[in-house]
């Protein structure tokens, strides 16, 4: 799923984390009008101003340490030698700027929280979910091998979009369950992007033709490049030497619509925050590009 439908522009052909989001750039502008609207003066956000920075300081400290620990590979006693020094100034800077709490610094704390809880929440939420949806799971071998005992089999071309190829998509047990039939071709797509901004044409599809009428097909995608699956499918239909005709293929996506319960995962606050941010996500068809009257949504109720 996509969070809202915010554009997401990478700004870097190096880096894939280097973002832009307008939205989140309009609502920090908005956010911090609303703030000069009420302290009315520098003088009266100093304690904010301070507070933000020292934490900010300590965080980045923290962050090195883990960075030269985990990925530089330092001893331990090197990372201490090093970081001590920091953190102690750090620490000074920030037990003095704890006195401006109540005078303005209350406001990137109450910040923090939010926006930390908002990120914990989708986290943890997103976790329980697919612990959820794995253990309904099928390995996709051992659903070829009984292929022959499932419903019948229709004309046309069926696109189960899945994250995990090896399994059955949820979508295709949904809709074959319900439905009783299969198509007559049936391509499991899976959608990857890649650590470079663009991906070269001759390496973007790779294709694995399976049994049954069951097609794998793996899309690749550079950070700055935007998905459009219809297009990359009519390459992937020359690979595979199969006439590509849009209108006779149908595109099965699953939505799973939340019901919080009383699971001590999470509390129940939080579940109710978890399906509320859930709701507020556009379809994945939208985000690559699908033809909505090509897409067929298949859901189900999960207790989270």
């Amino acid at each position: 799923m996509v969070i809202c439908n915010s554009a997401v522009l990478h700004t870097s052909a190096s880096e894939i984390g280097q973002i832009y989001i307008p939205l989140l750039n309009w609502l920090l502008f908005i956010s911090i009008t609303i703030l000069i609207l009420i302290f009315e003066s520098s003088s009266k956000l100093a304690g904010a101003y301070g507070l933000a920075v020292t934490v900010t300081m300590f965080c980045d400290t923290l962050l090195v340490a883990f960075l030269a620990y985990s990925y530089w590979k330092w001893k331990t006693w090197k990372v201490l030698l090093f970081i001590i020094p920091f953190a102690f100034i750090d620490l000074v800077l920030l037990s003095s700027n704890l006195l401006k709490v109540l005078i303005g610094g209350w406001v990137p704390v109450v910040i923090a929280v939010i926006v930390f809880t908002l990120m914990m929440t989708w986290k943890k939420g997103r976790e329980i979910l697919q612990d959820k949806l794995q253990k309904d799971t099928l390995p996709l071998n051992v659903f070829l091998e009984h292929l022959e005992q499932t419903g019948q089999k229709v004309s046309g071309n069926a696109v189960f979009l899945t994250g995990t190829p090896q399994v059955v998509p949820h979508a295709l047990l949904h809709n074959l369950k319900h439905n009783k039939v299969l198509h007559e071709r049936n391509f499991l797509v899976t959608i990857k992007t890649s650590e470079i901004p663009y991906v070269d044409e001759a390496k973007r599809i790779v294709t694995e033709v399976l049994e049954n009428g069951f097609f794998r097909i793996t899309i690749h995608y550079g950070f700055k490049e935007e998905p459009n699956v219809p297009h990359s499918l009519k390459q992937a239909f020359s690979v595979l030497d199969l006439e590509y005709d849009l209108m006779n293929i149908s595109f099965f996506v699953s939505r799973e619509r939340l019901i919080p319960s009383l699971s001590s995962k999470m509390s129940t606050w939080r579940e109710k925050l978890f399906v509320a941010m859930q709701k507020n996500t556009s379809p994945v068809s939208d985000f690559y590009k699908i033809p909505s009257n090509r897409v067929v949504e298949l859901g189900s109720q999960i207790e989270i």
